[in-house]
């Protein structure tokens, strides 16, 4: 069973073309060169892992915490969100050390801006990545020489949707939305919401940027082009797509430029 080790715990990589431990039960591992083979041939990688599986020690996953994010775990209050932000890490390292020839915990990160995890500057370059987590699931993205975002969302009633559609929605949206029936529009509103966010997570901005000014369209399981605003006489292409998932959540990959292929794989932590 093709694995790489690091600090007391494995990972394994399984295709799926939507997460799910059914599905992930009958597949097989591949070797871990297959991450390292689709991004060389300009294909996205997505990599999903379960935040409920909890089969190695996660006190084994620490040592692979630079001191700052060591700092944040300790400072965390609410234990199930430190368990969760330790597994992001560890699939974050696990996956680019894969991809990069580095061992999990050699694989430099740093914080950038809105604290988005950056490759230290000295790190190998030729990836660019995103990730997300909602619920029971966290997502990887993946790819070589564009900005890439991704962003996941758990369903759930939306408070004030009304309000919130006039905030992050453009007025042609707005427009779409008001003439949708009640649960439609919630539906519709998150699926908004993840595109738009994904893109803004691309850009570097995060929840800090305007969702208003990136047109991005309302159907759930839909694709879209968009051009994304940069200033006065600038902007950026973007190609955007839903993702796979299980029926309780919505998600959405954002790449600036041309839509390319997209190979979706489910990660496997197993005691080291």
């Amino acid at each position: 069973m093709p694995m790489s080790k690091s600090a007391g715990a494995s990972f394994g990589i399984r295709p799926v073309v939507a997460p799910s431990l059914d599905a992930v039960a009958a597949a097989r591992f591949l070797p871990l060169k297959s991450l390292r083979d689709g991004l060389d041939g300009g294909a996205v990688q997505l990599v999903y892992l379960s935040l409920d599986d909890a089969a190695p020690d996660l006190l084994a996953l620490v040592p692979l915490l630079s001191e700052s994010e060591s700092s944040r775990v300790q400072r965390t209050a609410n234990q199930e969100i430190a368990i969760k932000f330790i597994l992001g890490r560890w699939l974050l390292r696990s996956a680019l050390g894969a991809v990069l020839g580095l061992a999990a915990e050699g694989v430099p990160l740093v914080e950038g801006d809105h604290g988005k995890p950056a490759l230290a500057p000295a790190a190998p370059k030729g990836v660019s990545f995103n990730l997300a987590h909602s619920g029971s699931w966290a997502v990887l993205a993946m790819v070589s020489s564009a900005r890439i975002g991704v962003d996941l969302e758990r369903k759930r009633p939306l408070f004030d949707s009304d309000r919130l559609a006039r905030r992050i929605l453009t007025a042609r949206e707005v427009r779409s939305y008001q003439g949708l029936s009640e649960p439609d529009r919630q539906v519709a509103l998150l699926a908004a919401w993840v595109r738009k966010e994904a893109v803004l997570k691309a850009l570097g901005s995060g929840v800090s940027g305007v969702p208003a000014s990136i047109e991005a369209g309302l159907d759930p399981a839909g694709g879209c082009s968009l051009d994304v605003p940069l200033g006065a006489s600038q902007g950026t292409h973007w190609w955007c797509c839903a993702l796979s998932l299980p029926p309780d959540y919505l998600g959405a990959l954002a790449l600036e430029g041309d839509a390319r292929q997209v190979l979706a794989w489910q990660a496997q932590l197993m005691p080291g």
